[in-house]
């Protein structure tokens, strides 16, 4: 499988964020979201920038229903890649609600 693919370059160049990155998105498509976040915060660790990394992170936050943590990870991809207009729009639509209302 991908996932055992991206393991074996990690195990090999476990500084190698894009590997993490991948594995991080092969596992959030199999509903792996836990592993995809270990994943994602490895990727962060090693490239502060990765803005993708970030994007994915945001998915996860808002399929938990957890707004704040979406709005939080969509800012900060927002500001690494601001070329990303669906992810402004997530962020005028959360914000809108936030000034109406307390985000959970």
């Amino acid at each position: 499988t991908a996932e055992n693919m991206f393991t074996t370059v990690i195990k090999c160049l476990s500084n190698f964020a894009e590997a993490w990155n991948k594995r991080a998105t092969g596992r959030f498509l199999l509903e792996n979201d836990l592993g995809s976040v270990d994943d994602i915060i490895e990727t962060i660790r090693i490239e502060p920038r990765h803005f993708c990394a970030l994007s994915e992170l945001g998915m996860i936050r808002f399929k938990a229903k957890d707004f704040l943590g979406t709005l939080q990870a969509d800012k900060a991809a927002y500001l690494i890649n601001p070329h990303l207009p669906q992810t402004k729009k997530i962020i005028d639509k959360l914000e809108k609600i936030r000034r109406a209302c307390t985000l959970k």
